[in-house]
C-alpha cells in the first residue's frame, strides 16, 4: 500500500492579495502530479481543502481539474471537511464534489444510543479502511470525540483515522488553538492522519504514526518565514516526505531604532539588491530617532525590488514608529488578521460564554461579516449569505 497524506491546502487562500491568491492551487496542483508520477494508491487529505466553504468559480474550477486528473489516473482522492470547509447546513463545495465522483468524505457515521458510530470507506485496491471525523469551528468537533463509540477499534484489517484537531500533547508551543487529548483518538488504526495545525511533525499513538503534514502554501506572514511545505507519501509504513514548493524566501529584518527614515530605506535598499528569483520579506521595527513610518518610501522600494527581479514582496511594519509614539503599545502582529486576533485576545475576558469559545467565535464572525461579494452574486443574495454565516457562528 502506497498512499499520500496532503496537508491543509486552504484553496482561495490570499483572496485579497492579487500577486498572491495563485500560489494555493499552483502548490496543489503539484501535489497532484507528484502524487500521480510515484503511483499512490490514493490520496487522503485531512480538511481545510477549501478557504472557505463557498470558494470562488476560479478556484473552484482549477481544484475539479486537478481532481478530474487524479481519477483519470484511477486514484481515488478520501478527505475529510475541516474547520474552513464546514458549513452547519452541509452547502459545502466538498459536497458536490463528491456528489461529482471526484472525491469522497470519508467523515460518516450515525447516532446510536447516544454514540457516534463511525463507519469506515475501504478502499477498493488495497483493502485499507478509512473513518474519520470532521472539523468544526470554534473547536466544536470535541463533542464528536467526547460521543465516539469506541467499538471501531474492533474492527480488523489495515485501518486509518482521520481527523481535524490539534492534539494537547503535541501542540506545538505558544500556539493557541484549542486541543483535544490523546486518549480521545480511537485505538487500534495504523496511522492517524491530521490536519488543522499548521507546522509538521511526527508523533506516535499505541505504536502507530500521529502525523500532521502542516499547510501545502503558507497562509500567513509567519509561515512564509518558515516556509517548506510538502507532503508525506506512506509506503507500506515507511514514511517519505515529499516537498512541494514553489519558490525560495528571503527574510530581511531591519531594526530602526535611533535612525532616520532616509538610513533606513538605505539599509533596505541595499540589502535587497540581491533579491532576483526570490520571494521577499521585508520586518521593519523599533522606533526612529526622527521623522515619521509614513517617510520611509516603501512604495518605491517595493518598484525598485520588483525590477530587481523578485518574484514578490510582502513587508512587515506594523512594529515601526517614532519617538513621539514610543511609549504606545505597538502590535508586532504580522498582518490585519492577526492583529485582530491580539485585540479580541486583549478582551478575552469580557467574551466568557459557559460552554463556548468566546475569542474564536468572536473572530470568525469578523471573518463573516467582511466576507466578499461572490461572482454573479445579487445584493440581496449576498446580504442573505453574511446574516446566515453570522447566525451560525453565534448558533442562532
Amino acid at each position: 500500500m502506497k498512499f499520500a497524506h496532503l496537508p491543509d491546502c486552504h484553496l482561495g487562500s490570499w483572496s485579497g492579495h492579487p500577486d498572491m491568491k495563485e500560489y494555493s492551487l499552483l502548490a496543489f496542483e503539484r501535489a497532484i502530479d507528484l502524487c500521480i508520477k510515484d503511483g499512490v494508491d490514493f490520496i487522503l487529505q485531512c480538511g481545510d481543502f477549501f478557504d472557505t466553504s463557498l470558494p470562488s468559480i476560479d478556484v473552484l474550477r482549477r481544484a475539479v481539474t486537478a481532481l478530474r486528473k487524479c481519477r483519470e489516473a484511477g486514484i481515488p482522492f478520501y478527505m475529510i471537511v475541516g474547520s474552513h470547509d464546514f458549513s452547519p447546513t452541509g452547502k459545502t463545495m466538498v459536497s458536490v464534489l463528491e456528489d461529482a465522483g471526484l472525491l469522497v468524505n470519508i467523515a460518516k457515521g450515525e447516532e446510536q444510543e447516544g454514540k457516534l458510530r463511525l463507519k469506515f470507506t475501504t478502499d477498493s485496491k488495497t483493502g485499507t479502511k478509512l473513518a474519520g471525523v470532521i472539523g468544526k469551528k470554534n473547536s466544536l468537533d470535541r463533542e464528536y470525540f467526547e460521543c465516539l463509540d469506541h467499538s471501531i477499534e474492533n474492527e480488523s484489517g489495515r485501518k486509518i483515522f482521520a481527523f481535524h484537531a490539534a492534539i494537547t500533547e503535541y501542540k506545538p508551543k505558544g500556539m493557541q488553538m484549542i486541543s483535544i487529548p490523546m486518549s480521545y483518538l480511537p485505538r487500534g488504526f495504523s496511522y492517524y492522519a491530521s490536519g488543522h495545525v499548521h507546522k509538521r511533525f511526527e508523533g506516535e499513538y499505541e505504536g502507530s504514526p500521529l502525523v500532521y503534514s502542516g499547510v501545502l502554501f503558507p497562509t500567513s506572514f509567519d509561515e512564509l518565514e518558515e516556509y517548506a511545505s510538502g507532503f508525506y507519501i506512506v509506503d507500506n509504513g515507511e514514511m517519505r516526505w515529499t516537498e512541494v514548493k514553489l519558490f525560495d524566501t528571503m527574510l530581511v529584518k531591519i531594526k530602526a531604532d535611533g535612525r532616520t527614515p532616509n538610513d533606513v530605506e538605505s539599509e533596505i535598499r541595499d540589502k535587497l539588491k540581491n533579491s532576483a528569483g526570490k520571494f521577499v520579506l521585508l520586518k521593519v521595527s523599533g522606533a526612529l530617532g526622527s521623522g515619521k513610518p509614513s517617510d520611509v518610501d516603501f512604495h518605491s522600494i517595493t518598484q525598485e525590488t520588483a525590477r530587481n527581479g523578485a518574484l514578490s514582496m510582502k513587508i512587515n511594519r506594523n512594529a515601526l514608529t517614532s519617538r513621539e509614539f514610543e511609549e504606545i503599545k505597538i502590535r508586532h502582529s504580522s498582518s490585519i488578521e492577526e492583529m485582530e486576533k491580539d485585540i479580541i485576545s486583549e478582551h478575552e475576558a469580557q467574551l466568557k460564554m459557559p460552554g463556548i469559545d468566546g475569542k474564536n467565535m468572536a473572530y470568525e464572525l469578523m471573518n463573516s461579516l467582511k466576507s466578499g461579494k461572490m461572482d454573479g452574486e445579487t445584493n440581496a443574495a449576498f446580504e442573505e449569505r453574511i446574516i446566515s454565516e453570522s447566525m451560525k457562528v453565534l448558533l442562532i
